[in-house]
């Protein structure tokens, strides 16, 4: 029974090193099914009270930003935490 299961756990092994994709693809993988950038409710109220204080300009930074949520966007990171 011990050999059954390491022979399982080894076509296991192989099965998954064949279907892993390489870093890089992975990465896109990732990239593509997980956006960077997801409205938060804490971003929400950070908007509002710039909107209460007279300024539309993080509102407008932050619709812009969500317009492209999977896109590296670095001078939005600050959305992104």
């Amino acid at each position: 029974e011990e050999r059954q299961v390491l022979a399982w756990l080894n076509d296991y092994a192989q099965e998954i090193h064949q279907e892993t994709p390489v870093a890089g693809d992975r990465q896109r993988l990732m990239q593509s099914v997980n956006p960077r950038f997801v409205f938060r409710n804490y971003l929400a109220q950070e908007v509002i009270d710039e909107i209460e204080a007279g300024s539309t300009h993080k509102l407008e930074r932050l619709l812009n930003t969500l317009r492209r949520p999977y896109d590296e966007q670095p001078e939005n990171n600050d959305f992104a935490q």
